[in-house]
């Protein structure tokens, strides 16, 4: 469990955190390209300017949750729950499954999150 833990600019890439409970903690500036989030809790996480290429988001439970500037290219989001996360300037464009995403019409600053 990882809740409320502070790994900023840390490197989690290719890591298993699947089903974790990780609420309130911060990965601002991570490096998480790759990383298994499938399942996890993800309330009110910070991964700001975090990259999450490749990243395994399906099933995710991210509301309320700080990805502005985030990378999410090739990340896949099925089922993933992105209600009141502020998605501001995140490159969600090219995202893996984006339609299959839940909530995405609540997120934050969807208006100015990177999109094709």
């Amino acid at each position: 469990m990882l809740d409320q833990a502070w790994a900023l600019n840390s490197d989690f890439s290719g890591a298993n955190l699947k089903g974790a409970s990780l609420f309130g903690t911060q990965f601002g500036g991570s490096k998480l390209d790759g990383a298994s989030f499938k399942g996890a809790n993800m309330t009110r996480v910070l991964m700001e300017f975090a990259s999450l290429r490749r990243a395994d988001l399906s099933g995710a439970n991210s509301p309320g949750s700080e990805v502005a500037a985030a990378d999410f290219t090739d990340a896949d989001v099925t089922g993933a729950n992105f209600d009141g996360a502020d998605v501001n300037s995140a490159r969600i464009g090219k995202m893996k499954s984006a339609d299959a995403a839940k909530n995405m019409d609540k997120a934050k600053n969807l208006e100015r999150a990177s999109q094709p």
